[in-house]
Parts: C-alpha cells; sequence; structure tokens
C-alpha cells in the first residue's frame, strides 16, 4: 500500500523523482552496444557506432534533431542559440547525450530519452541550459552535468537513475 501512494505521489507532480528510481523501475545496465552501419547524413560523423551532430551558433535552433535508430547519438550545442528550443529524440535503445557549451546553446531544449542512459551537460557560462528538460526513458539512467551554470529541469517518471545537476 506505501509503494502505491509513493507511485500515486509520484504521478500526481508529474513524475519528476530527484533522488532515485522510481518504484519497480529495476536497476540500471549498461548499455547495449548499437550496431552503426553506414553513417547518415544527419551525423556530422560516426565513430564506433555512435553518430555525433554538430551544432554551431543557431545551426540547429528551433528544430527537431531526430537520431538514427542503429546508433548511439551524441549531440554538441557549441554557440549563441545552437540549439535553442529544440527538440533532440533519442534512439529508442541507445545512449544519448547532449552537451552545451554556450551562452544560451540549449535554452528551452527537449531532450526525449529513449531506454538508453540518457543526459545532458551544461558547462558552458552561466545559462547554457536555461529553461531545458530531460524527460527520461523508462528503464535509462538520466542525469544532468552541470559546471557553472543552472541544469535542465528532469522528469524522470521510469528512469532506473536520476541524478540531477
Amino acid at each position: 500500500m506505501r509503494s502505491a501512494l509513493l507511485l500515486l505521489a509520484l504521478v500526481a507532480c508529474g513524475g519528476s523523482n530527484s533522488g532515485g528510481p522510481i518504484p519497480d523501475s529495476g536497476p540500471c545496465v549498461a548499455d547495449p552496444t548499437p550496431p552503426g552501419g553506414s553513417c547518415p547524413s544527419v551525423c556530422t560523423s560516426c565513430d564506433g557506432g555512435v553518430c555525433r551532430i554538430e551544432c554551431a551558433a543557431g545551426a540547429c535552433a528551433d528544430k527537431t534533431l531526430a537520431c538514427p535508430e542503429n546508433f548511439a547519438c551524441e549531440i554538441v550545442c557549441d554557440g549563441l542559440d545552437a540549439c535553442d528550443t529544440s527538440t533532440v529524440e533519442c534512439p529508442a535503445k541507445y545512449a544519448c547525450n547532449v552537451t552545451c557549451t554556450s551562452l544560451d546553446s540549449c535554452g528551452d531544449l527537449q531532450l526525449k530519452c529513449g531506454k538508453g542512459s540518457c543526459g545532458m551537460t551544461c558547462n558552458g557560462p552561466t545559462e547554457s541550459c536555461v529553461g531545458s528538460l530531460i524527460d527520461c526513458g523508462t528503464g535509462g539512467d538520466c542525469k544532468a552535468t552541470c559546471s557553472g551554470t543552472s541544469g535542465p529541469t528532469l522528469d524522470c517518471a521510469g528512469a532506473c537513475g536520476c541524478t540531477p545537476c
């Protein structure tokens, strides 16, 4: 009964959980190795099954960046408004990370995670990730890492781990 009340309270609060896994989400496990393949055109480069998407100032603003399914995904937003008000759709099964290195490079960005580990690194000047949101996937380890800046909001519903800045 107590677990059901805790789960009900978490759902009523939007599913956020800043302390750890949601009850019954299971332990975090290592990400599966993506098969990769021929590097898709959405990727700036590919290495070992990881698609790297590089966004310079304003280049990916107001867009939806869809990571290819057979790859883990690494998005680098470097420059003013590089990924501002964008949506990143992570692959269903593989790791996905966004790095924000400049003032407002990831402002209001929404990161939609799959089942793999998922995170956002905010290491630019203050406000590199202001207003951003990580929508954690079911079963994946979800985290934000911040250095000298405010971090994203995390919606941890179903994540095996949840680490805010």
